[in-house]
This record gives C-alpha cells, structure tokens and sequence, in this order.
C-alpha cells in the first residue's frame, strides 16, 4: 500500500512539473520600422546571449535580392552595435530550401526579417522548408524579430496596404475611408496569431487602416506600432514596448449587429499589454 501511494505521488509531481514548465518557445521583437534604435537592438540579443552569444540571421526578402547596399546596411547595423556574429542569407528565393541555404540557420538564434513589401516577404517564405526551420528555431528558444515588412509578417492576417476605395482629391497613401472590405490583406507567418499589426504607424497616419481591418476581422486585437519603437514579446503573448514613440492597442469589444466600438490604449517605452483582447481576459 504504502509503495503505491508513493508511485501515486512521484507521477503527481512529475505531471504537475510538465504542466507548469516554462515554454521554450523564444521572444519576437517587432519593430513600427524607422531607425532601430540601440535599446531595441540590444532586445534583440538579450535572450540568447547578448551581443557575443546571439548569432544573427538576416533574411531580406521583403527587397529585392540584388539590392546588395540595402542589405550590407542591415548588416552593418547589428556588427556596429556590437554583435560579433551576423549572416545575410541572400539566394534567390526559389534556392531557399536547397541544403547549402538551410545549413545558413545551423546554430542560428536570432533571426531578423528587414523592412520593404510584406507581400514580398511571405511570398518567398512560405511553404518553404526554411521557413518551417525558422518556426522550430523559434519553438526551441530562437528570437525572431522584424521591421516594417518584417514586423507586418508576425500577424497571420497581415495587411498588405492601400485601400480599395479612394475618394476624389485623396491618394491610396491618405487612408482616407474606415469602411469594410476596403483594405488589401493576405497571409502573414502567423507568429502572432490573434493581433493584427500595423507599422509606421503614428508617423504615416494609418490609424484608420487598421480600423478598417478590424472591421472585417474584430475577432484580433489591433497594434498600431510607430517608428522607432518595437515591441518586446513573451511566449505568452504578452509585450513591452521599447522605443522612442508609441504603441496603439485598437480592441473591438462590439458584437455582431451592433454599432463598430473599441478600447483604445496607448502605450510608451517600458508599458505593458498581456496581449489579449479584453474578452478573453
């Protein structure tokens, strides 16, 4: 009896452990675009042994591949901050999964998506093996960051930009409608599942874009991210906003019938979200 109840308890304890276990699972560092400042670079790097430790991947396919000057300055920013080991992965797309570019993430644990067209990007990357290698990266501990472009991606419903309806007198760049189905989206990498992010987001006005797209998807939680600002995210969900602007949270809190309404939140350098939807509190 008594070696029963001991076997009962050692099994207890061990479900208890795994059920509590911290995730493995590494930060995102997502970045409104601008000038990536130092305190964001050195987020970047914090999880995975700072500026010696972290080994830094860039994959560039928000622009075009031959831009090589583009590039070289992404570089260049990381090794100027400090970081002593960064590659550029720079083959041609269609190349990704040949197994000289996959061997490019071999001990890779912070990988970085550059700024351009998010549809560029998620066009190259996806249904490639490298991406997939890049997501158990990410499951084992890896950080994975991006700006602009790269910060557009994290979302799975992702906005692309430009609205379908313009007014006379206005430009696709005014934003000038908050309408249903007036906003061209497609597919991010889905590394934030349940938000809906938005870049450049003060400084190029596009507040009403993202409540456009919230209209049709109220079911995400809305962040507007300005340049030089990023946010720093836990396997939870949950962020910290580092940067020198701000962060907008957009939270639909309506229900199907009723009039469009949201919680709206600003947040600045060193705030914190827990990344989910008042509801789902």
């Amino acid at each position: 009896m008594k070696r029963i109840l001991i076997l009962t308890t050692i099994v207890a304890i061990a479900v208890t452990a795994f059920a509590t276990a911290p995730s493995q699972r590494g930060q995102l560092v997502v970045i409104g675009g601008g000038r990536i400042t130092n305190d964001i670079l050195e987020r970047m790097g914090r999880y995975t042994g700072g500026v010696e430790g972290s080994r830094v991947l860039i994959v560039p396919y928000s622009m075009p591949v031959h831009d090589t000057a583009y590039h070289a300055r992404n570089v260049k920013r990381f090794k100027d901050y400090g970081y002593k080991h960064v590659d550029l992965i720079n083959c041609l797309p269609e190349d990704l999964d040949l197994p000289e570019n996959l061997a490019k993430l071999d001990g890779v644990n912070v990988i970085f998506f550059g700024g351009g067209l998010q549809d560029r990007l998620a066009n190259a990357l996806h249904g490639t093996k490298f991406l997939e290698r890049i997501r158990e990266l990410h499951e084992a501990g890896a950080t994975v960051a991006g700006t602009s472009a790269g910060a557009a991606v994290m979302s799975k419903v992702m906005i692309v930009g430009g609205q379908r309806q313009v007014p006379e007198g206005f430009t696709h760049a005014n934003y000038a409608l908050i309408v249903e189905d007036n906003v061209n989206l497609g597919e991010g990498f889905g590394f934030m599942p349940d938000v809906l992010i938005h870049q450049h987001f003060v400084v190029r006005r596009r507040l009403t874009t993202l409540f456009s797209a919230l209209l049709d998807h109220p079911y995400l939680l809305g962040v507007g991210i300005d340049e030089h600002t990023a946010i720093d995210v836990s396997p939870d969900g949950s962020f910290e906003v580092v940067g020198d602007s701000s962060v907008m949270i957009l939270d639909p809190i309506y229900k199907p019938g009723e009039s469009p309404r949201f919680d709206v939140l600003i947040l600045w350098n060193g705030e914190k979200h827990d990344g989910k939807k008042a509801e789902n509190r």
